[in-house]
């Protein structure tokens, strides 16, 4: 079994770290660090194509992928891990050690649940992460920050479309939550609060109303799965930032995130309340652009400045690339 991620990944570099430790698999390694200085790291694994074609997306469906098997994958994981542990005890030795341990992990993309056979390949890999654990657990536990219940943290993410037109059943995905030392956190990015907002950020009327629907439809079936080692997460996958408010072409940045009268808006207002109300909470993921200086910033919105405006900002005290908490925003006058 193999499937397509990012190689060489633009997103993911941090060659200086790698080359520190001597790491084995530095030329041909599928993984990256979200974070690495000053402790606080997070591994990454970017799966190629999606989809959708969001306009805002930091990713695309034209980044160079190569095809991994699992083995490759877990063998990368492996070398990784102890190249940051041989980083804590042989090179930094730092007074805090704890903090420099790898605290979780990231599967994003693309979209890695783009298929049942993209699953399939995620359950296995992350059953082998387990099995370290329950191998030798005093070992392997020296090597990540765990939980206050002995569990790993990954963080799983997907629009939900395949889950809601049912390629992957809900009983597919409740085999996330039969680990022992892994917590599963599911966050489900939609993409708007109605059909015409949704459709807007594709840039393709084609890619509306059924995917829009598929969105929901996995939001209702998830919303009572059992928290045991799963937690299912909605975030608002665009939302306006401290640099940019969104818009579409024809659509008023303040009406982009507000619900309507439509079945499909009351919809999805209705299982977001729900969500809510049981506590799994609901976030905002702040757009930003493909890079952090302000040459960056100035060439993202000049690319895109069909869906962005840089003046009257509307939430302009929210961080890029940071997810927020919606009672942090306006939206939480919404419910």
């Amino acid at each position: 079994m193999q499937q397509e991620i990012k190689f060489p990944n633009n997103y993911n570099q941090c060659a200086s770290f790698c080359k520190k430790t001597d790491c084995a698999a530095l030329d041909n390694c599928v993984f990256g660090f979200n974070r690495i200085f000053g402790g606080a790291r997070e591994l990454r694994l970017d799966f190629n194509r999606c989809n959708l074609q969001c306009e805002l997306c930091w990713s695309n469906n034209s980044d160079v992928g190569r095809f991994f098997s699992i083995d490759d994958v877990f063998n990368n994981f492996i070398t990784c891990v102890s190249s940051n542990h041989k980083y804590i005890c042989d090179i930094v030795k730092p007074q805090r050690p704890e903090t420099f341990k790898i605290q979780s992990l990231q599967i994003i993309g693309g979209e890695p649940l783009i298929s049942f056979d993209r699953f399939q390949f995620i359950l296995e890999f992350i059953k082998r992460i387990d099995a370290l654990f329950i191998e030798d657990f005093e070992y392997y536990s020296s090597f990540f920050k765990l939980d206050s219940k002995k569990r790993f943290k990954i963080k799983l993410f997907t629009n939900g479309i395949t889950i809601g037109n049912s390629e992957i059943s809900l009983s597919e995905i409740e085999k996330l939550n039969q680990f022992i030392h892994i917590r599963v956190d599911l966050l489900v990015s939609i993409k708007g609060f109605h059909e015409e907002g949704f459709s807007a950020l594709q840039g393709d009327d084609s890619y509306g109303k059924n995917n829009f629907e598929y969105q929901i439809s996995c939001l209702e079936k998830l919303v009572n799965v059992s928290r045991h080692n799963l937690y299912i997460q909605p975030v608002l996958g665009f939302y306006h930032s401290n640099h940019f408010n969104i818009k579409a072409p024809q659509i008023n940045a303040k009406d982009m995130f507000i619900f309507n009268e439509t079945s499909l808006s009351k919809r999805l207002y209705n299982v977001l309340k729900d969500y809510i109300s049981k506590g799994h909470g609901f976030f905002v993921e702040p757009v930003h652009a493909l890079g952090k200086t302000e040459r960056d910033v100035n060439l993202f919105y000049f690319e895109k400045c069909s869906y962005l405006e840089i003046s009257d900002l509307i939430e302009s005290h929210l961080k890029s690339n940071s997810k927020t908490d919606y009672r942090k925003t306006k939206l939480k006058r919404l419910f």
